[in-house]
This record gives C-alpha cells, structure tokens and sequence, in this order.
C-alpha cells in the first residue's frame, strides 16, 4: 500500500515503484484524483488506440491493472474510470496522468517465470493460456 505524491505522472510513478521493488508481476488497484488525464481507446478498424485529452481535474474512481513484463521491461497496463465534475464518467487505458491524489494498492504475483507480452498485430498480449 502506498500513495504517489502529487504532481508526479502516475504511469512513471507506477513503472519507477515496480523497478525499485523488482515487482517483475503484480495486480494494481488505484482510487484518487488525476489533472489533465489521458486515457487510449482501442479502435478495432483502425487497430490502434485513438487518445481522449481531459483537461482539468478528475476523480479517480477506479483504476485497475496489472505489471507484467514487455520487451524485457517492466509495463504498466492500467485501466481507469475518472468522472468529472457533473457526474460524467470516462473511461479507457491510461496513458498519462498527474497526479493530485493517488492511493495504491500493488499485489506482487510470484512464481517460476513473470508472464510475458508478445505483439499480435497492433497490441502486446500476455503470451499465457489456460485450457482445461
């Protein structure tokens, strides 16, 4: 458990916790406030995530996501819901985000090997299946 300081973009802050710690895998859950977020939707036609800039201040009232590795580096895949000051809610990856207020919650996954991302097409994928 912990809190990113405010004013530090969350996703760096995220990926600079996991390489100071070695969380090489590992669940994040966040609630908080972020100015100026930007957030990815993926456009199935155009196979690549189209940008949504927010401007102003917005609720964090989830972020969900997980560490894992991708290209031999650590990756942060968070996805959020921010509402803002109507009610209104926005949702999508988040790709950058300053933080005002962040409260965090990491859950470090460990084990023989950390999951890998591979590229398929236009997105990076954890290389696992599970068939029963």
């Amino acid at each position: 458990m912990l809190r990113a300081p405010p004013g530090v973009d969350l996703i760096d802050y995220l990926t600079n916790f996991a390489e100071k710690e070695n969380i090489q895998t590992g669940l994040i859950n966040i609630i908080g406030s972020l100015k100026n977020p930007v957030i990815g939707y993926y456009n199935v036609e155009r196979s690549m995530y189209e940008e949504i800039k927010l401007k102003g201040f917005y609720e964090l009232a989830h972020g969900s996501g997980n560490i894992s590795l991708k290209e031999n580096k650590l990756f942060i895949h968070l996805h959020v819901v921010l509402g803002d000051k109507n009610g209104k809610a926005h949702a999508g990856h988040l790709l950058r985000g300053e933080v005002f207020v962040a409260e965090i919650i990491i859950l470090e996954i460990t084990g023989e090997k950390p999951p890998v991302r591979k590229q398929q097409g236009n997105l990076w994928l954890w290389d696992i299946y599970h068939i029963t």
